[in-house]
Order: C-alpha cells, then structure tokens, then sequence
C-alpha cells in the first residue's frame, strides 16, 4: 500500500467511510487535500486524525536506533517488526489507531468477512448453480488443484482474522492483535494488491471471476478489510526509510475539500443503447420472446427508481449525487499541473472512478494514479468537471467506456435469465 492510500485508511472510523488524499508540495511544507463520502464534508475528526499521524510519523523518523534498524533490513519488514525498540516507538500510535477505527475493523470482521466466507465455501464446494457458472464463463478456468488450494489458504487466513479481531475488546494489548493480523494480511496479500507479480495473477484474477459470479465484491471486501493493518504496516516501517523520511522533515496542513453535486448517469432508454442491447438478447443464440420485459424489470426500472431517491432527478439530465472522494479530488487539484501524481484512497474504487481516470489519463499530458478497482460499478456516481483542454475527449471516451460496460453487465444478466428459464422449463 502507496503511503498516501494509508494515509486515507487511517481517517475511516465507520463502515461505509471512503476517503481520498492528494499533496502538494512547496517550500513552505506539504498541503494534504482530503476528501470524503460524508454529504456534509469531511468531518472534523478525520481531519485531526490525519495530523496526528502525521506528527507522530515525524516524531518517529527522529529515533536514529529504529531508523538504522529498518534500514538495515529494507523491505523485510518481518525482520523488524518485533524487534523491542519498534514497538515501544510506535505501540502508542497502533494502539489510538485500532481505538479510532474499532467500529469499523469489527464490522469487516463480523460482516464482510462472513460473507467473503461463505462465497468461499461455496466455491470450495462446487455449490455453484448451473445459472451462476453460465452466467460466468472462466469460473472454472484455474487448474482445479492450484484453485482449490488457494481457496483453502485464503479462507483459513480470513478465519483467522475473524476469530481474532471477534475475540478482542479495545482495552486489550492491540499491538499483540495488529502482529497477529500481520500474519494473515501476508497470507492473502499477493491475491489482493492490484499488480501482482505475474505468478499470482491467476489468485486475483479468480477472485474477481468469483466477484462476477456471486455478484459480492470478494476482492474489494478482503482488500478492505485488511486496509488498517496494511496501512499501519506500511507508515510504521517507511516512516524510517529515505524517500518518505525525507517528506516527513515538512509539517504538513491538512485541507478539507467541500462536496461537490453533479449529474451523470448512462439513459437506459437511450435508443441506441437499448438497440445494442436487444441485439445481444436477441441474437446471442436463438431470439428470444422475454426481451422487452427483462431490458424493463432488470435495467431500466432499477434505474429510474434510483433517479427517483435523487433531490433533483431532471430525466433530460440524470440524476444529482455527491462526487466520489478521488473523482472529487481529481477536480481540486487538476489545476495544480505537476503538484499531484497519485490519489490515494481508503479502499479500492468502484468501476466509475477507474473509468474516469483512465480515460483522463489516456487523453491528459499529466495523469493521475490511483490504487485500483474492485470492478463494481455504483449507481450513486457522478463524473467531476475538469478545467483541462481535453475535457470534452474525456468525457466523450468515459461516456463510450461506460456504456460498453453497460451493455457487458447487460449480456450477464442476459446469460444468467437465460439459465434461470432454461432451469425451471426443466424441474
């Protein structure tokens, strides 16, 4: 994890927090822009925690012994962690940690873990209905071996990170808990990270197969609920090694972005979507006599009962919500050209913000990075409105983008009505 996508996982306290972060650099220290999900603006709370982070990060690169320590090992992190003068630098700092994000570190435990789990199991099980594995081809693509023992090892690690956090209350000694979960945080690690050394890609790749077929972000899940230690693994260890100990010799000013409301949405009853659609419903295999009702029930009804929530729901326009906190961020800083290379976030972004900085970042001279995607697409997203001369390209490239993955989600749902009906002509 990117130091600054840590920096955004210490400000989540509760459950459905999102946060982004982006610095700008000049002489007179670093400017920390930090955006959230929080309709209101980002709270209070979470701006002062991101202070005190990074003070203590600055306190901590000053001891010369754990410095010379880290150092000496580099990117092993395991050979320095447990080491006396580590921990009684840093058990302060892991301990108020664990106490701000507590509510939020049971909930993955006690909720987005079991379901993680129980997606597994089914896995593991072969539990899987003809409908879902017609619904996603390549489900069985990995080597049944390779396949099922990964399964195995991923699940025995979420348990672990289960019972432990479960079992402990926020009086306990969090240290000993955060050493614990370091364990299973590597355990899961190469299937997690977005760029896996090419012997792993097959880990992520099934993961987020398994995410189509079930339809829960199993990658997104896992990945967040390791977020925190993750996060505090990372700024603990690097705080001591050149590149950021460096960036920590500047104070820093925490700015918190306002929300931003705008309208976006792909029109489900766009003619030339809808035609691209009927052709796929249509004439994958044989016609189909079910196509104008499913293209209502399933695509166009959702859609408008969601633009219907919305305060302003003009039809002509889409519908109003607040800016993602990296697409929000992304409009503050795009001014700022050469200040800002990377986003960070507090967990993996929804399908919209990948889209959006990719087409950005293909048209853009100066591109944005970012973490990731879970590739789960929100129906509560927005696109930002850039200054940049490339503007209108991308936005004209997002909009074809989206509607491509549009009509993709639609020929799933087409596959899996299919097998529905072909089932129950059967029983």
């Amino acid at each position: 994890m990117k130091a600054l996508d840590a920096l955004a996982a210490m400000c989540v306290r509760a459950p459905d927090d999102a946060y982004a972060v982006a610095t700008r650099i000049d002489s007179g220290g670093i400017e920390v822009f930090l955006s959230s999900n929080h309709k209101d603006g980002v709270p209070s709370e979470a701006t002062k925690r991101l202070g005190d982070v990074w003070r203590h990060l600055q306190i901590a690169r000053l001891s010369r012994a754990v410095t010379a320590l880290v150092r000496q090992h580099k990117a092993e992190p395991a050979a320095f962690r447990d080491a006396p003068q580590f921990t009684a630098l840093h058990r302060d700092f892991i301990t108020d940690q664990y106490r701000y994000s507590w509510t939020n570190l049971k909930h993955r435990a006690s909720h987005d873990i079991a379901i993680v789990l129980n997606e597994l199991q089914k896995a593991m099980t072969g539990s899987f209905s003809d409908i879902d594995v017609a619904a996603t081809p390549g489900l069985t693509r990995a080597p049944q071996e390779h396949r099922m023992g990964f399964l195995r090892d991923l699940s025995s690690a979420l348990q672990s990170f289960q019972k432990q956090v479960l079992e402990c209350r926020p009086d306990d000694d969090l240290v000993v808990l955060h050493t614990s979960l370091q364990g299973s945080y590597e355990a899961v690690q190469s299937a997690i990270c977005d760029n896996p050394e090419p012997e792993h890609r097959w880990k992520r790749d099934l993961l987020l197969t398994l995410s189509r077929c079930t339809r829960v972000p199993v990658r997104g899940l896992v990945h967040d609920a390791f977020a925190l230690v993750s996060a505090i693994t990372h700024l603990t260890g690097y705080c001591h090694m050149r590149t950021l100990s460096d960036l920590l010799a500047l104070d820093a000013s925490v700015t918190a972005i306002d929300p931003v409301q705008t309208a976006f949405s792909i029109d489900p009853r766009n003619e030339d979507v809808a035609e691209r659609v009927r052709d796929i419903w249509e004439y994958d295999d044989e016609p189909d006599p079910h196509v104008d009702a499913d293209y209502t029930s399933g695509i166009v009804q959702p859609l408008e009962a969601k633009a219907a929530q919305s305060q302003h729901p003009p039809a002509d326009e889409g519908f109003f919500t607040n800016l993602h906190p990296e697409a929000l961020l992304l409009q503050e800083v795009h001014q700022r050209n050469g200040a800002v290379a990377y986003i960070g976030t507090s967990g993996l972004s929804c399908l919209g913000c990948y889209r959006l900085f990719e087409a950005h970042n293909k048209a853009c001279e100066h591109p944005f990075l970012h973490q990731g995607s879970h590739g789960v697409p929100s129906l509560s997203w927005t696109v930002p409105v850039l200054s940049c001369s490339k503007y209108k390209v991308i936005l004209y490239s997002l909009r074809e983008q989206m509607r491509e993955d549009f009509i993709h989600a639609a020929r799933a749902m087409y596959r899996r009505r299919k097998a529905e009906r072909r089932v129950q002509s059967v029983q």
